[in-house]
């Protein structure tokens, strides 16, 4: 079992369940700087057996999961992870619209696949998942990354969690279909980042794009592929977009920056200005792929005839205001 990355691909080959449980466990145990493991779903079960493979080594560890109320009901996530983290004095996070699966020890290591930390995922179990996954050698964009969600998350501390527990408590685990809403201040502390935003959430498609099929565009393909997606779709379908539009973050996002300003408007440079500074890509694109995906959102509104936003064009300047 080794780490040199050999050839030139500098991961090692796709490795089944329990050999990525094992090259996982070897990475622990040798683990001397910082562990972050960032996981949609997180268990009891493997949090424990986090700890057991660390032993008495007292490596410092992030753990970032997914706490929804649909998966704290339903048992995919479980709230005495966090108890298991804090005995540990291990840092517990929560990002919310987070769905990967990733580990990153000492910046040597990043360990990538579809197993989440819990028991089914890491095969601890009897009957558990057939998972895949792979050992590679980190960038330093890979390793900005993680750090960048990592900052993107919320630290869960002993209130958020007696509140979440006695909100937990008051669900009936046997109605899966609806679900009490979280407490507003648990909402509030665990909503969305407005503050910052990634290439992937802007449209990387003109509006008007979306419609052209041509098998031999491949960059258009896509783009289109990647807006689709954004929307849940496999096909145009303008109902759904529009209806889909007002819940992507990107959405979100400009509500928030507009609402900061005192005349809640915007002209198109100061706003190219602030997509730049709010990215957390990096490296950030150009200034004038900016401008593409600033231009890709206008024209989303403009066809979408959204009543949140007015986009005029004063003196040759194009303004964006908040209605």
């Amino acid at each position: 079992m080794s780490y040199d990355f050999s050839l030139t691909t500098e991961r090692s080959s796709l490795l089944g369940t329990e050999s990525f449980r094992d090259h996982f466990s070897k990475g622990l145990q040798n683990s001397q700087q910082h562990i972050y493991i960032l996981s949609g779903y997180v268990k009891s079960n493997g949090v424990q057996w986090l700890k057991n493979e660390l032993k008495e080594r007292n490596t410092p560890c992030t753990i970032v999961a997914q706490w929804t109320p649909q998966n704290l009901i339903e048992g995919s996530c479980d709230l005495e992870s966090y108890t298991i983290a804090k005995e540990n004095n291990w840092e517990f996070k929560i990002l919310n619209n987070f769905h990967g699966k990733v580990a990153l020890i000492d910046d040597k290591i990043l360990f990538i696949g579809s197993a989440n930390l819990t028991g089914r995922g890491l095969s601890l179990l009897p009957v558990s998942n057939k998972e895949l996954g792979v050992a590679v050698k980190p960038t330093t964009q890979d390793k900005t990354i993680i750090r960048k969600l990592i900052e993107e998350s919320s630290l869960m501390n002993d209130q958020m969690f007696n509140e979440l527990t006695d909100w937990l408590n008051r669900q009936d685990k046997f109605k899966k279909h609806k679900y009490e809403k979280f407490p507003e201040r648990i909402h509030s502390l665990l909503k969305e980042n407005f503050e910052k935003i990634w290439v992937s959430n802007f449209p990387w498609c003109h509006f008007d794009e979306l419609t052209i099929r041509d098998e031999d565009m491949h960059d258009l393909t896509t783009r289109q592929n990647h807006d689709f997606k954004l929307f849940g779709l496999d096909t145009f379908d303008k109902e759904i977009i529009a209806s889909n539009f007002i819940n992507l973050h990107v959405y979100k996002w400009l509500v928030h920056s507009l609402e900061k300003k005192e005349n809640k408007e915007m002209y198109f440079g100061d706003l190219t200005k602030l997509i730049h500074n709010s990215l957390y890509d990096d490296p950030k694109p150009y200034r004038q792929d900016i401008k593409s995906l600033q231009q890709n959102l206008y024209s989303y509104i403009e066809n979408l005839n959204l009543k949140t936003f007015k986009i005029e064009r004063p003196n040759y300047s194009q303004k964006i205001s908040l209605l």
